[in-house]
């Protein structure tokens, strides 16, 4: 997985699995279900019906994203990775900064 996310942190496409397809599709045919339940509860005329319509489109709504473990737990490490990085680079920048401040002599020092 640390190879994957490495690639994808370098612009490389994920690697799509079967399985992870197959999850997010039976998860889209979930929401989707409740979805149409809610819908023909709202086009009746019974009120409490329409308000159970209502909740359960509430219900859909707050739902957790639709993702595998294995997804979050590879978001979590490309955002970790990607903070190393980041940092990584913020110190080389630091670093050549200061060394050139150090190699470059100054004005009072030519004058003398």
């Amino acid at each position: 997985m640390i190879e994957e996310i490495k690639a994808e942190i370098n612009g490389k496409p994920p690697v799509a699995r079967v399985w992870d397809k197959m999850i997010l599709q039976q998860q889209r045919t979930i929401r989707g279900a409740w979805l149409d339940a809610a819908n023909e509860l709202k086009e009746t005329p019974d009120p409490s019906d329409q308000n159970l319509s209502g909740d359960i489109q509430s219900f859909v709504a707050a739902m957790p994203k639709i993702d595998t473990e294995r997804h979050e737990i590879r978001a979590r490490l490309i955002e970790r990775f990607s903070i190393q990085r980041e940092n990584a680079q913020a110190t080389l920048v630091a670093g050549q900064a200061t060394e050139q401040i150090e190699t470059n002599p100054k004005s009072k020092d030519l004058e003398r």
